[in-house]
């Protein structure tokens, strides 16, 4: 029986700080680069992606390996205990083999790292082989389609407000949803994108709206429609308000009773109601903004972005319609997974103004203000 070791030496209070504090001082080194005008220079520089690389390795282990000790101790951890009960349970069952305790007909693909770890390890294998997916898939999407200029994306990405809570809680959420990313980089390769959707579908089923997007915004792509399509949802939501989001949870379309219980405008479900969030649509509404800019008023056209951004507002308007529903958050992720790389993406690909890396170091510091605020000023005013 394999036994990983854990970062225990790491207190309950500074696990969370410690990232957050990597992540701050990693991201106002390359707002002073982007003061300097060397921005893009810095982040293609060997020196930039071993940083990078290293960053990669670290946070793989640093979320992989986490403490699973007690709540008490680990609180920010909150569903990482569910998930290792469900590791236990499964070592209490014995089967025959690993094999027989998966559900084939589900999410299989999770089942079977969780089954293994079960039978041949402890908890920690089964966080780490997500990690791994989670922080590698996303890393490799960025060296994909950025190149040598990777870096800065993953930076944006690791320095979103959610990261390392879907790191440790949404673990299953968060693992497929860098193995779709990572897919999406497969244009080029539509068998490959094909075989990380089907794996991805395999680790949780709200894929399937990303896909879906995927396709639409295949099919569909002019982003003015989108961006119309974003504006109605508000409206709707606002004039609909919570029996919107419960129609479409009890209207049987989606076969997966947890959207049922998930979309449920309930005070006392154990999630948090959430109602009108000006905050999160404000939040949301950077990268439309930032995409509007590029596409009508400078007339960029790329093809990956332009797919990129439209899948970006399909599934964020989806989040919208659900605004008001419990546990709302859940579906807002499936749209900021995509988030930072719409945010960054034709700031690396197209230059348009001559002093363009100083008005990226001004672009990351409101990319990440929101982060900001909730990692460092909440927690004291809370």
């Amino acid at each position: 029986m394999l036994s990983l070791p854990s970062f225990t030496c790491i207190p309950g209070w500074l696990y969370v700080p410690l990232f957050n504090g990597i992540i701050f001082l990693l991201v106002m080194t390359a707002v002073v680069q982007g003061y300097k005008g060397s921005i893009y220079q810095w982040n293609a520089s060997r020196a930039t992606r071993f940083i990078g690389a290293l960053l990669v390795v670290f946070l793989i282990l640093y979320i992989g390996l986490r403490p699973t000790t007690s709540f008490r101790e680990y609180p920010d951890f909150c569903d990482t205990f569910n998930y290792k009960g469900s590791i236990l349970a499964l070592k209490a069952l014995n089967p025959p083999s690993w094999l027989s305790s998966i559900d084939w007909g589900g999410e299989w693909f999770y089942g079977c790292i969780e089954s293994f770890s079960a039978f041949y390890a402890d908890e920690h294998l089964a966080f780490l082989i997500a990690a791994l997916s989670y922080v590698g898939c996303a890393a490799l999407f960025c060296k994909r389609t950025f190149d040598a200029h990777w870096f800065l994306p993953f930076l944006m990405i690791c320095a979103a407000f959610s990261f390392f809570s879907y790191g440790v809680n949404g673990v299953r959420n968060g693992m497929a949803a860098s193995m779709l990313i990572l897919a999406l980089s497969y244009r080029d390769k539509l068998w490959v994108a094909a075989l990380l959707c089907f794996l991805a579908v395999g680790v949780h089923k709200s894929m399937y709206l990303l896909i879906g997007s995927s396709i639409l915004a295949w099919k569909i792509t002019n982003p003015k429609l989108y961006i119309v399509g974003w504006v109605l949802c508000i409206l709707a939501a606002a004039v609909g308000g919570g029996s919107l989001s419960t129609a479409i949870a009890s209207s049987g379309f989606f076969d997966d009773p947890r959207l049922s219980h998930y979309g449920v405008r309930d005070l006392n479900s154990g999630g948090y109601y959430t109602g009108f969030r000006a905050d999160f649509l404000l939040y949301s509404s950077l990268p439309i903004i930032t995409g509007w800019y590029f596409f009508i008023r400078r007339g960029y056209r790329d093809k990956t972005y332009l797919w990129l951004f439209n899948i970006y507002v399909t599934s964020n308007a989806f989040w919208i319609l659900m605004m008001y529903a419990s546990f709302s958050n859940r579906f807002a992720q499936l749209s900021w997974f995509i988030m930072p790389i719409v945010l960054i993406y034709p700031w690396l690909k197209v230059r348009v103004w001559k002093d363009q890396s100083q008005k990226l170091a001004g672009f990351l510091l409101i990319c990440y203000a929101y982060t900001f605020f909730s990692s460092f000023i909440l927690p004291l005013v809370a």
